[in-house]
């Protein structure tokens, strides 16, 4: 990592550590797609403050010239039923991003990129599914939702670039018992960040998680991985900078009383990576189901 390269690992962790996880559905979801009118809407905010991060070697080392990461975003994501068996979803954030050295504070604050997928099941294509878990097909968009500074001194609140991204999901309610199991595995096709002559590197990813209720409380744990293909910096393929983080994400919950609403307290905790900022995170958010015809 160099002095320039500090804050845009800064917003690369961001995206590439949070963003799976934020796009979970919630333990009533799962992989089965909304009916149409209805969904669910969640508002998180997510906290990560760290003074280390993972090297191209794996090692957890703390970051040149004295660097220290505060990352603080506020997320919103909606689903929304349209037809039987085909969903749409939709993730907005706003983040501020602060990255100090022995060069200066530099802080930034705005709209980063924003998401949206479709999600089809089988019932969109009126048949029945007979296999013994839910299955469906998510694809997605990530598009800038700021412009991105070629500036040592701002730290960018995007990547700069378009994300398509293909996911398959499946998911087993293991009813009578208040448990459920989900799982799924993407890939996401990685467009050029022309304002930097920076082809960021194609990604796989994976999610795993277990949970279940028990009255007005709701738990899960889940695992997930994000393996990324080297980079290519004018036409320089950069193996040394292949992006990889490991993690667990428990999450419990707990209903407010305000309706279906309730609280979600969650942790991301790092196990192993490459090339993105180490240290756990903090997740609060509140969920609800809507209903809207």
């Amino acid at each position: 990592m160099t002095y320039r390269l500090a804050p845009v690992t800064t917003v690369s962790a961001v995206a590439a550590a949070l963003t799976l996880s934020l796009v979970s559905a919630p333990p009533a979801a799962a992989q089965w797609v909304s009916a149409p009118g209805e969904g669910w809407v969640e508002v998180s905010v997510i906290h990560h403050d760290t003074d280390e991060e993972y090297r191209s070697t794996g090692e957890v080392e703390p970051f040149f010239a004295d660097g220290h990461m505060v990352a603080t975003s506020a997320y919103v994501n909606a689903t929304l039923g349209i037809v039987p068996g085909l969903d749409a979803w939709v993730q907005a954030p706003v983040h501020r991003f602060q990255f100090d050295d022995a060069g200066g504070e530099r802080t930034e604050t705005g709209v980063g990129d924003v998401r949206g997928w479709l999600r089809i099941g089988p019932g969109a294509l009126s048949f029945s599914n007979p296999l013994p878990v839910a299955v469906a097909l998510r694809g997605g968009v990530k598009l800038p939702g700021s412009d991105f500074p070629v500036d040592a001194e701002v730290i960018p609140l995007t990547e700069g670039q378009r994300d398509w991204e293909l996911i398959l999901e499946v998911g087993r309610s293991l009813h009578p018992l208040p448990l459920y199991v989900k799982a799924w595995m993407g890939r996401r096709w990685r467009e050029r960040n022309a304002e930097i002559l920076w082809d960021p590197g194609d990604e796989t990813f994976a999610f795993l998680a277990a949970g279940g209720t028990a009255g007005r409380f709701s738990w899960e744990l889940a695992a997930e991985g994000l393996w990324g293909d080297p980079p290519v910096k004018e036409g320089i393929r950069l193996e040394s900078e292949q992006r990889k983080m490991i993690q667990l994400l428990p999450k419990v919950g707990v209903g407010t009383g305000l309706g279906a609403a309730s609280l979600q307290v969650g942790a991301r905790v790092p196990l192993d990576g490459r090339n993105l900022p180490a240290g756990p995170s903090l997740r609060v958010g509140v969920f609800s189901p809507v209903r809207l015809f």
